[in-house]
């Protein structure tokens, strides 16, 4: 399978979230002082705008809903900056009704704060999601990709597998491009920018390069703020949440000077007559 964007191959997101939304700190934080509405995603983003802006790169920034309510103006700078955004829904969804509130609910929020329609959703990174309900649920809400699930083999004889390339979702609701996470290479996760050698990282968007597949290179604004609130965790969890973020941002900065991205909206008609329809159990 090969794919050819015009002038680009690979996909930047951004998952605008409060710096607590790592779940690793967030019960911690609970019992803290901290102020739940600092304004530390708005800070990192602005950041960001400035970084890609002098290497003309555009990206999907995924918001969640608290964000775009609270932060409307932060919104409307990132689509006045040139770039995309989507929606990022509630975690732990597993019932078709909460699933369909929130992607509704999350949809409009943003679409009111940024004043332009959106095109994408993105919930919480796993290999199992593997009900086809998601993407009715989605399809009949309006959106016209996911950018949620790894890459993954079949689970059973009635089950689907998620291939490393976009692939088109057909359902009865109609038609939903889904555009796949990068996965570790040796691990049933997200690929993490902030946490892998640089190296492998460039390995990895070389050899997609190379075999003309788009790779999404995705992390979350906490990742990347260095001035985050340091905070008392267990060891391996505070090694795990902070390990790399001090160079991640300059990892992210390399990255996009080294090869090319574009937000996923910005594609989307080329990867609809692309990307091939998904194999049927």
């Amino acid at each position: 399978m090969t794919f050819r964007l015009s002038g680009t191959t690979h996909f930047l997101t951004i998952d605008v979230s409060d710096w607590t939304a790592d779940p690793d700190v967030a019960s911690v934080v609970a019992r803290r002082n901290f102020d739940p509405l600092d304004n530390r995603p708005g800070e990192t983003v602005n950041a960001l705008l400035d970084d890609l802006a002098a290497t003309r790169t555009c990206a999907t920034f995924f918001v969640t809903e608290t964000i775009a309510r609270r932060d409307a103006p932060l919104v409307r700078r990132i689509v006045h900056a040139g770039h995309e955004v989507a929606a990022r829904g509630a975690r732990g969804l597993a019932e078709p009704d909460e699933f369909r509130n929130d992607a509704r609910r999350v949809k409009a929020t943003v679409e009111d704060a940024g004043g332009v329609q959106v095109r994408g959703f993105r919930s919480t990174a796993t290999a199992k999601l593997s009900s086809l309900w998601r993407f009715e649920e989605l399809v009949e809400e309006g959106y016209e990709y996911d950018s949620s699930r790894l890459p993954r083999p079949a689970l059973g004889p009635l089950d689907r597998a998620v291939p490393s390339y976009p692939q088109t979702i057909v359902c009865d609701a109609g038609t939903i491009i889904e555009v796949p996470l990068l996965p570790h290479p040796f691990a049933n996760r997200e690929f993490s920018l902030r946490r892998a050698r640089y190296a492998a990282v460039q390995q990895v968007f070389a050899s997609r390069t190379r075999a003309g597949l788009p790779a999404v290179a995705s992390f979350a604004t906490w990742e990347v703020d260095r001035d985050q609130p340091k905070v008392g965790l267990p060891f391996i969890t505070s090694w795990r949440h902070y390990r790399g973020r001090e160079a991640a941002r300059d990892r992210v900065d390399r990255l996009v000077r080294e090869f090319r991205f574009d937000a996923i909206g910005h594609r989307l008609g080329e990867l609809a007559e692309q990307a091939p329809p998904a194999l049927t159990p």
